[in-house]
């Protein structure tokens, strides 16, 4: 997305990504780990944390000129 359309195309798709994680990607998760009696917990979810997130400029939370693995894991890196 980066490559396509620079930081703002990225803002885009990280929106569009939050938007739809509860239903998308734990909703799956939870069904998962629930056939085999298990249950995730997810700190970095919490809505505090998630909405303080979402209020960073995207070119804090990731440096899309470094390597992959690297710049695209920035913040999380510096937690």
């Amino acid at each position: 997305t980066f490559q396509r359309g620079g930081y703002d195309a990225l803002q885009s798709e990280l929106k569009m990504e939050v938007g739809r994680l509860w239903t998308r990607n734990l909703g799956r998760d939870d069904r998962c780990l629930s056939d085999h009696g298990k249950e995730a917990r997810f700190p970095f979810l919490d809505e505090d944390v998630v909405a303080y997130l979402e209020s960073l400029p995207v070119d804090r939370k990731c440096d899309m000129t470094e390597v992959p693995g690297v710049g695209d894991k920035l913040l999380l890196r510096e937690v």
